[in-house]
């Protein structure tokens, strides 16, 4: 009994020996599938190990850093990959990813630019960088990015928000609303959709047509402070003071700590000359540096 014990521990032993990189590698992969990141890592530095050029060791193993955010070693191991496979296209996609996490922009947008002239039909590709180029304030590069990635992938909601987003902010309320109302006809749950459509049609004046994006934002989000809040703006706006009030008051009470409400509601109050409560709104204005509230209190509290 000894003896075939004993054989049977040196077989294992000299099987577990003989395993391959390729074999460190599948199990590598397992564990990445299995979302055990750390266990992945140390298959796949197993493999690094018997074939020092295993470049989708290097990319995975990469990966498995990234999802534990350890974004540098990430870049490492990708850029170790790229020294073997030089054309590799999703890890240079990956290493963006990772260098925006390590606020890398620009080194991002350089490894998202390759990644684009390597494979030209990658939307995602297109969508992360104009993200960046947004973070940047390059408005007409992010919106350049965008339509690319639209031109591949034409029913995605959330790059038209992003686009909706850019053209705000070159004052194109007319373009953001249209693309706002495209990212709802795709995803009639996109919230944000709703809240900046509203908000860019009040750049525009049109109150009642903001009003009406806030009541279907609240309906679908009825405790969304902000709504509340910028209903009741618009509301002010078309001098519904009493709407305006009911809408502030909502809001603080769905967000006791949101000082414009407290202050917007004060002045609310002031146009109708209703001063029960003014000058408890205007103190909580002034408590969260409001320098018109302090003004106020002078005039109507002392």
């Amino acid at each position: 009994m000894k003896k075939l014990f004993l054989y049977a521990f040196l077989s294992f032993a000299i099987s577990s020996y003989c395993q391959t990189a390729e074999d460190y590698f599948k199990s590598g992969l397992s564990k990445l599938r299995l979302e055990d990141h750390e266990g992945a890592i140390v298959e796949f530095t197993k493999a690094i190990q018997l074939k020092p050029n295993y470049v989708y060791a290097y990319s995975n193993r990469g990966v498995a850093k990234k999802e534990l955010k350890d974004f540098q070693g990430a870049v490492e191991d990708f850029t170790k990959a790229l020294e073997y496979e030089p054309n590799y296209n999703p890890v240079y996609f990956n290493r963006a990813d990772a260098k925006y996490n390590l606020n890398d922009l620009e080194g991002a947008i350089a490894d998202y630019t390759i990644a684009i002239k390597l494979k030209p039909t990658d939307a995602e590709s297109y969508y992360n960088r104009g993200v960046i180029y947004l973070e940047l304030n390059d408005f007409p590069a992010a919106i350049a990015d965008y339509n690319k990635s639209l031109e591949l992938e034409p029913n995605n909601d959330f790059v038209y928000l992003q686009r909706g987003y850019a053209k705000n902010e070159i004052k194109d309320y007319e373009g953001a609303i249209q693309d706002y109302s495209k990212a709802i006809e795709f995803n009639d749950g996109n919230l944000e959709a709703y809240f900046f459509r509203a908000s860019a049609k009040s750049d525009l004046n049109n109150y009642v047509g903001s009003i009406e994006d806030y009541n279907l934002l609240i309906k679908l989000s009825p405790n969304d402070s902000f709504a509340f809040y910028n209903r009741g703006v618009a509301k002010s706006q078309l001098k519904d003071f009493e709407g305006a009030i009911a809408d502030y008051t909502k809001a603080i009470e769905l967000d006791s700590e949101l000082a414009d409400a407290y202050m917007a509601r004060a002045l609310a109050k002031i146009e109708l000359k209703q001063f029960d409560g003014l000058c408890a709104d205007l103190l909580k204005a002034s408590e969260n540096d409001i320098e018109k509230a302090n003004t106020l209190i002078e005039q109507y509290c002392e």
